[in-house]
């Protein structure tokens, strides 16, 4: 009859249809825009993430510092071959492209020339086809350092003057300050009396003041200071002759440019450790190098070579005792 509806059968047949067709999209994966299907990403894409890096977040113009760049996935696993892709705001990055090896790790350099300090801008992204890709990047401030002094014309030194100097000049880093500021005007593109005004930089010369003789490792922790931070204040200070240096063994020690320095007797310069080592034979007569070594904290090699330098100042003698060698402190 033209007035009935669809039949109970037919109804009960178009539920089942509909449930069963509901069911099968449920259970199917969900497809992406690209045809491709996962869980990473959020875009149905497996997720890469890149860190780059370096050492060193100070670079002195003209000069490169190592980089590095890590890719790990979504669970902080290393991801090897890798494509990335690196650009820097200023300068150059050597090379510009890396693939990444086992440990998801490449390694580059990032090099620029600038005539002021300059804020750069390292980025590094990835470029691996098929995934949601990673960026990072990293800041490193590029800086110009003071030119080397500029000297007068010498000629009205006498050659035997200048025989001398040049002997002492090639042999003490505190004669090189020394001499130049009395025979020579010292011309930097910092203005002398500027050169304390950057902060950090008043910082390393109070640390220097106050402990003199105190070496690379102490003062870059004790002011929570990078490698490449500390070093440009160091040797602007040093430039400007604020500050001073000596090779100490295995340490380079810096002092106040006025620091006067430590001597023995009859004018005898001695070194920090020098100096340690006579104050504790004065204390403890007849140690053995193993009980200096102990107490000075370098090794026994290092006493031996500055114990045979003490000797040879006649500030040391040594004496036999049961077969050992052991060492007392003259009255020089």
């Amino acid at each position: 009859m033209g007035g009935r509806g669809i039949d109970r059968p037919a109804w009960i047949l178009l539920v089942a249809l509909g449930v069963l067709g509901l069911a099968l999209i449920l259970s199917s994966p969900r497809a992406t825009a690209d045809g491709t299907s996962g869980i990473e990403g959020g875009n149905g894409q497996v997720q890469v993430y890149v860190t780059v890096r370096s050492s060193f977040d100070l670079a002195e113009s003209g000069h490169p510092i190592p980089m590095e760049v890590f890719v790990t996935e979504v669970h902080g696993l290393p991801q090897a071959g890798v494509p990335v892709l690196l650009r820097a705001s200023v300068g150059t990055v050597t090379p510009d492209h890396v693939i990444t090896d086992a440990r998801g790790h490449a390694a580059f350099a990032f090099f620029a020339e600038v005539n002021e300090d300059t804020l750069v801008q390292i980025t590094a992204w990835t470029n691996l086809d098929g995934a949601a890709q990673g960026i990072d990047a990293f800041a490193v401030r590029v800086v110009r350092l003071p030119p080397p002094p500029i000297y007068a014309q010498a000629g009205i030194v006498s050659l035997g003057v200048l025989g001398g100097l040049a002997a002492f000049l090639s042999w003490t880093e505190p004669g090189r300050h020394a001499i130049f500021g009395a025979f020579f005007p010292l011309y930097t593109r910092l203005k002398k009396e500027e050169v304390l005004d950057h902060f950090v930089r008043g910082q390393v010369f109070g640390v220097i003041k106050t402990e003199p003789g105190t070496h690379f490792t102490e003062i870059r922790d004790n002011l929570g200071l990078s490698n490449g931070t500390l070093s440009y204040h160091l040797r602007t200070l040093e430039v400007a002759g604020f500050i001073r240096s000596e090779r100490d063994g295995m340490y380079k020690r810096f002092f106040a440019a006025d620091a006067q320095p430590d001597r023995g007797g009859e004018g005898i310069r001695l070194s920090t450790l020098q100096k340690l080592l006579v104050e504790f034979l004065r204390r403890n007569p007849e140690s053995a190098q193993r009980d200096l070594a102990l107490q000075a904290g370098v090794t026994q090699q290092t006493v031996s070579y500055n114990l045979r330098i003490l000797q040879k100042q006649g500030i040391l003698q040594t004496v036999s005792r049961g077969g050992h060698q052991v060492y007392l402190a003259t009255d020089v």
